[in-house]
């Protein structure tokens, strides 16, 4: 328990668990027309483990790049590329002046949810529908979405997935290429320890006034 007049511990994050929050599941990915794909795919995710594999050019990337856009409504790695000028940014090159769409359906605890992304470049729409109840869209749809797929309170959905290890080819190089100060500040957001280091600063910080606390204790009691 913290001595008078000393700061408390700081609270951790909490996670959800089998017990107390609800279990995401990918049941399917449809996409249509989106980059790598000029064509619609649907690609089955109900297996513990999903491999994709094969040659370059063939889109593995663009499905990461996929749910990405979907849960995100951008694609982080390519924030500032110059692709982000062109349509090809979302949109296949060989459908130009069409629009992307990005459908997953996923189990949420009992229930059946089927998210849905359409658009471009110039910005997108999400449609949240649950089993047994009216889609809903826009601003609503996106709340819903940030709420339910966020790790917690205080991590935002973009994070999350940083910290589940969606790591890209890009991204993997961007860590291994920048400086040492800020590699470290990219593992501890992947790994998700800045709760950690919050209870370090803490745990130092009653260190020295309990140390202080002693040393004044004792010089009293020599007197």
């Amino acid at each position: 328990e913290p001595l008078e007049g000393e700061a408390a511990m700081p609270d951790l994050p909490t996670f959800p668990n089998s017990d107390s929050g609800e279990t995401i599941v990918f049941d399917r990915l449809i996409i249509e027309t989106f980059r790598g794909f000029n064509s619609r795919v649907e690609i089955e995710l109900g297996a513990s483990v999903v491999v994709l594999h094969g040659p370059n050019g063939m889109g593995k990337t663009s499905v990461f790049d996929a749910l990405q856009w979907l849960l995100l409504g951008e694609i982080p790695r390519l924030r500032e590329a110059r692709l982000r000028q062109t349509d090809e940014y979302i949109v296949n090159a060989y459908r130009p002046g069409g629009q992307a769409r990005v459908e997953a359906h996923a189990r949420l605890g009992d229930r059946q949810v089927v998210l849905t992304r359409t658009g471009d470049r110039t910005g997108s729409s999400l449609a949240w529908t649950t089993e047994g109840s009216a889609p809903i869209h826009g601003v609503a749809a996106e709340a819903a979405l940030a709420q339910t797929f966020s790790a917690s309170p205080e991590m935002d959905l973009a994070s999350s997935l940083t910290a589940c290890g969606l790591l890209q080819q890009d991204a993997a190089r961007l860590v291994l290429e920048t400086k040492p100060r800020d590699r470290f500040a990219m593992f501890s957001e992947l790994l998700g320890l800045g709760a950690l280091e919050s209870f370090e600063e803490w745990a130092q910080g009653r260190s020295k006034e309990v140390a202080a606390r002693l040393k004044e204790a004792t010089n009293r009691s020599e007197e």
